[in-house]
């Protein structure tokens, strides 16, 4: 017959194929998950020590904190209460900028951004 009447269920592969023969008994399940990540072949190079390496992290860290400041860096919107009050939405907030005082060390930035 065609389509959904009685009968034995073909399978659309051959199961000798995947390596399990007829009548042999089916692999045990797996009880453990997966690993999510698998074992790192090579290790990550250690940072540079010394006083140059420091002042670079200084200066790194500097300018990531000066341009959060910056007014078009987005920052995550505050969380939103279970309930929406209506003068919720005509509650003044003003940004802050801070960012106008930023002298960053041209010397150390490419003249592209400068």
């Amino acid at each position: 017959g065609r389509g959904r009447g009685r009968g034995r269920g073909q399978m659309t592969f051959s199961v000798e194929a995947v390596g399990i023969g007829k009548g042999d008994a089916l692999p045990p399940p797996t009880l453990q998950p997966s690993p999510l990540f698998p074992a790192l072949e090579h290790r990550a190079a250690p940072l540079p020590g010394g006083e140059e390496g420091e002042y670079m992290l200084a200066l790194k860290q500097e300018l990531r904190r000066a341009m959060r400041g910056l007014p078009y860096f987005v920052k995550p919107g505050a969380p939103r209460r279970d309930i929406e009050r209506y003068s919720d939405k005509y509650q003044l907030s003003s940004p802050v900028d801070s960012a106008i005082d930023w002298n960053p060390d041209w010397r150390r930035l490419p003249r592209e951004l400068k």
